[in-house]
């Protein structure tokens, strides 16, 4: 598990998988897949069987971070030596959703995710930029106040481009009178009229939820439950 920059879909989890998975990704091909323990590396049978993965715990990536140091260790030395041996690459998880999309089409079955293929994706991001001028050229918005993520005044709301597997998004905050909202709807809706991607998931909080504990290393920060106030969904 990771972080790969995609030219289509931008920042995203990725998966290693094995090289006789990766051939048929290349047919457009979503063949049986099994996830090894611990790093989720997707395998063949072939691969899973030769590498006696059954002989492995059954433990996910984020349960063996969560392990005390001595466990995790005494787990790694176990998990780790199966990895070395399996030949493969990465590919982005959405990349690998959209394979199967064209594989459950072509095999006239239905893929295991509600598919968004006419919706904004990284790879739109000229389109995207295009959309935050109007809103903030026809709009004056209030400034985010508690965002972790912000150093310096920025307009509070967050825009999300989608991917095979979900919608493009913006969530607003701090928008609260019905008028307000049904403004800048009226905007979203009058750029989407133009462009052939239609998909959007548009959402309204009152405010934003920040919670701080302290852990043991420092400091964590989170969001919390926020309150939604009006939600607008184009499939």
């Amino acid at each position: 598990m990771g972080i790969i920059l995609c030219q289509v879909h931008g920042k995203q989890n990725f998966s290693k998988v094995c090289t006789h998975i990766w051939k048929e990704f290349a047919n457009n091909n979503f063949p049986p897949m099994r996830k090894l323990p611990g790093y989720g590396v997707r395998v063949c049978d072939k691969c899973y069987e030769e590498n006696y993965v059954e002989e492995l715990p059954k433990i996910t990536f984020e349960q063996l971070l969560n392990l005390p140091e001595e466990a995790y260790l005494k787990l790694s030395e176990t998990l780790y030596p199966k990895y070395p041996n399996l030949s493969g690459s990465i590919k982005c998880v959405e990349c690998i959703r959209y394979i199967e999309l064209i594989s459950a089409r072509k095999n006239k079955k239905e893929p295991s995710f509600e598919p968004f293929e006419n919706t904004l994706m990284y790879r739109d991001t000229e389109k995207i930029e295009e959309l935050k001028k109007v809103l903030t050229s026809n709009f004056k918005f209030p400034k985010f106040r508690k965002s972790p993520l912000c150093f310096k005044p920025t307009d509070a709301f967050f825009i999300q481009s989608g991917g095979f597997s979900y919608p493009f998004s913006i969530k607003f905050y701090y928008i609260t009178e019905k008028r307000h909202q049904e403004e800048i709807l009226k905007l979203i809706d009058n750029f989407f009229e133009e462009i052939p991607q239609k998909q959007r998931h548009i959402s309204f909080y009152e405010s934003e939820n920040w919670i701080t504990e302290k852990v043991k290393i420092g400091i964590r920060t989170y969001k919390g439950e926020e309150k939604l106030l009006l939600e607008n969904i184009v499939k």
